[in-house]
């Protein structure tokens, strides 16, 4: 991953948490080539007792503002719909860190109700196990040492309901969580001292500060 690096330090949105979730749990683990998150599917399946694959692989995955937007021919579809949440943690003066509220969902389809809710119940508890133990939802685009997370904790578990209106559907059903994930830091006070001619150069190409003609006078703490 190429880190982002420049003096107007990190800019972290919804948009950045939610890219972050969807992309790990499509990034094969290290040595394999399938998914993240079918090594979760194949664990619910194998405690379920049910045969391996019973649990389609996901077709789509894609951010919302809602769960309202998708096709039918795109189930499974996982959906992560972010956005921050409470007040500001500060970690140090100007540095804000901020807590994010992300609701991840599967919508799947079955041929009947009762194997869609229990699908989708199984989902979301890949879905669950896999923020449990990843909670730092990868690597930081803005800092190569830290993951992007601090920490995330789930806030409400699995519940299936329905996708579509029951009376339209009752073979689509989603299941998902809740979970808030702390983020340090999201922006910062400090930026930079000189802007570039074009806004839309790489940071290489930014003209460098190398003397700014300040003066600094010692005064005794008692005379100020």
């Amino acid at each position: 991953m190429t880190v982002i690096a420049d003096e107007f330090g990190p800019a972290i949105s919804g948009v950045t948490i939610r890219t972050a979730v969807l992309s790990l749990l499509q990034t094969p683990p290290a040595g394999c080539t399938y998914p993240l998150i079918v090594a979760y599917l194949a664990k619910v399946e194998r405690d379920a007792g049910l045969t391996a694959r019973t649990l389609d692989w996901p077709a789509t995955f894609r951010g919302g503002m809602d769960f309202t937007v998708w096709r039918n021919d795109e189930a499974p579809v996982i959906i992560a719909v972010s956005k921050p949440t409470g007040t500001p943690e500060f970690a140090a003066p100007g540095v804000y860190g901020w807590r994010f509220e992300t609701q991840l969902a599967a919508i799947v389809r079955a041929e009947d109700q009762d194997t869609a809710r229990d699908h989708a119940d199984l989902y979301g508890a890949a879905l669950a196990l896999f923020i449990a133990q990843n909670g730092g939802l990868g690597a930081n685009p803005y800092n190569s040492t830290t993951t992007l997370a601090v920490d995330s904790a789930l806030t409400t578990y699995v519940t299936p309901e329905f996708a579509v209106d029951a009376d339209t559907s009752r073979m689509l059903v989603r299941g998902g969580i809740v979970f808030e994930s702390l983020i340090m830091p999201v922006v910062q006070w400090g930026g930079p001292s000189v802007f570039p001619t074009d806004p839309y150069a790489t940071p290489g190409t930014w003209p460098t500060v190398t003397d700014v003609n300040v003066t600094v006078t010692a005064v005794p703490a008692g005379d100020v």
